[in-house]
Protein backbone atom coordinates (compact mmCIF):
# COMPACT_ATOMS: atom_id res chain seq x y z
CA UNK A 1 0.00 0.00 0.00
CA UNK A 2 1.43 3.20 -0.68
CA UNK A 3 3.27 5.00 1.77
CA UNK A 4 1.91 8.42 3.24
CA UNK A 5 4.22 8.35 6.56
CA UNK A 6 7.17 10.61 6.51
CA UNK A 7 9.07 7.51 7.32
CA UNK A 8 9.48 5.46 3.88
CA UNK A 9 10.46 2.47 5.73
CA UNK A 10 7.06 2.03 7.05
CA UNK A 11 3.71 -0.24 5.56
CA UNK A 12 0.51 0.31 6.32
CA UNK A 13 -2.69 -1.71 5.47
CA UNK A 14 -6.48 -1.40 6.78
CA UNK A 15 -8.12 -4.37 8.45
CA UNK A 16 -11.94 -4.72 6.37
CA UNK A 17 -14.60 -6.88 7.92
CA UNK A 18 -16.06 -9.09 4.98
CA UNK A 19 -18.59 -5.92 3.97
CA UNK A 20 -15.24 -3.50 3.10
CA UNK A 21 -15.84 -1.84 6.22
CA UNK A 22 -12.98 -0.93 7.99
CA UNK A 23 -12.11 -1.30 11.33
CA UNK A 24 -8.62 -0.79 11.83
CA UNK A 25 -5.05 -0.54 10.58
CA UNK A 26 -1.43 -1.67 10.91
CA UNK A 27 1.92 -0.29 10.80
CA UNK A 28 4.78 -2.14 9.93
CA UNK A 29 8.76 -1.50 10.04
CA UNK A 30 11.96 -3.86 10.12
CA UNK A 31 14.33 -2.23 12.55
CA UNK A 32 17.02 -3.98 14.25
CA UNK A 33 17.01 -6.83 11.40
CA UNK A 34 13.38 -8.04 12.86
CA UNK A 35 10.02 -6.66 12.00
CA UNK A 36 7.47 -4.93 14.35
CA UNK A 37 4.50 -3.82 14.59
CA UNK A 38 1.26 -1.35 15.53
CA UNK A 39 -2.22 -1.96 15.75
CA UNK A 40 -5.14 0.62 15.78
CA UNK A 41 -8.39 -1.37 16.57
CA UNK A 42 -11.66 1.03 16.05
CA UNK A 43 -14.28 -0.20 18.83
CA UNK A 44 -18.01 -1.06 17.16
CA UNK A 45 -19.50 2.26 19.03
CA UNK A 46 -16.58 4.32 17.27
CA UNK A 47 -16.95 6.60 14.59
CA UNK A 48 -13.68 5.37 12.65
CA UNK A 49 -10.67 8.07 11.64
CA UNK A 50 -8.34 7.35 8.84
CA UNK A 51 -5.96 10.13 10.13
CA UNK A 52 -6.55 8.91 13.84
CA UNK A 53 -5.66 5.30 13.34
CA UNK A 54 -2.96 5.51 11.67
CA UNK A 55 -1.89 7.77 13.73
CA UNK A 56 -2.32 5.64 16.63
CA UNK A 57 -1.03 2.44 14.62
CA UNK A 58 2.80 4.43 14.02
CA UNK A 59 2.55 5.82 17.53
CA UNK A 60 2.08 2.15 18.80
CA UNK A 61 4.82 0.63 16.05
CA UNK A 62 7.78 3.32 17.84
CA UNK A 63 7.05 2.54 21.28
CA UNK A 64 7.38 -1.15 20.03
CA UNK A 65 10.83 -0.56 18.83
CA UNK A 66 11.76 1.81 21.45
CA UNK A 67 10.84 -0.89 23.80
CA UNK A 68 11.85 -3.67 22.45
CA UNK A 69 8.75 -5.81 23.90
CA UNK A 70 5.37 -6.75 22.87
CA UNK A 71 2.72 -4.33 24.02
CA UNK A 72 -0.56 -4.56 26.03
CA UNK A 73 -3.26 -6.91 24.44
CA UNK A 74 -5.83 -6.20 22.94
CA UNK A 75 -8.77 -6.55 25.99
CA UNK A 76 -11.95 -4.48 25.05
CA UNK A 77 -14.48 -7.70 24.34
CA UNK A 78 -16.70 -5.91 22.23
CA UNK A 79 -13.94 -4.84 20.12
CA UNK A 80 -14.71 -5.41 16.25
CA UNK A 81 -10.99 -7.27 16.06
CA UNK A 82 -12.81 -10.26 18.16
CA UNK A 83 -14.41 -11.44 15.02
CA UNK A 84 -10.98 -11.07 12.55
CA UNK A 85 -10.59 -14.59 13.35
CA UNK A 86 -13.85 -15.54 12.04
CA UNK A 87 -13.16 -13.68 8.39
CA UNK A 88 -11.08 -15.66 5.96
CA UNK A 89 -7.76 -16.68 6.15
CA UNK A 90 -5.82 -13.93 5.99
CA UNK A 91 -5.29 -13.75 9.35
CA UNK A 92 -6.97 -16.74 10.77
CA UNK A 93 -5.60 -18.37 14.07
CA UNK A 94 -2.44 -16.28 14.10
CA UNK A 95 -2.98 -14.79 16.85
CA UNK A 96 -0.58 -11.74 15.87
CA UNK A 97 -3.15 -9.28 16.05
CA UNK A 98 -3.92 -9.70 19.63
CA UNK A 99 -1.14 -7.27 21.30
CA UNK A 100 -1.65 -3.63 20.22
CA UNK A 101 2.34 -3.59 19.47
CA UNK A 102 5.03 -6.45 18.91
CA UNK A 103 8.66 -6.36 18.26
CA UNK A 104 9.85 -8.96 16.64
CA UNK A 105 6.62 -9.95 15.03
CA UNK A 106 5.95 -13.19 12.50
CA UNK A 107 4.27 -11.52 9.72
CA UNK A 108 0.95 -13.27 8.29
CA UNK A 109 0.39 -13.97 5.45
CA UNK A 110 -0.99 -10.90 4.40
CA UNK A 111 1.97 -8.87 5.50
CA UNK A 112 4.02 -11.12 3.52
CA UNK A 113 2.70 -9.69 0.76
CA UNK A 114 2.56 -6.32 1.22
CA UNK A 115 6.25 -5.86 1.97
CA UNK A 116 7.54 -8.32 -0.48
CA UNK A 117 5.26 -6.52 -3.19
CA UNK A 118 6.93 -3.28 -1.73
CA UNK A 119 10.12 -4.31 -1.96
CA UNK A 120 10.68 -6.04 -5.26
CA UNK A 121 9.35 -2.97 -6.84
Amino acid sequence: MKNSFPDPDVYFYYLRQPNRQIFGGVCLKKADGVWNRGVSICSIKDQFDKNICKRLAYKRLMKAIGAKQAGLPVKRLNCSCNKMFEYGSNHSGTGELLYKSRYNASLTKVEQEITKSKSDS
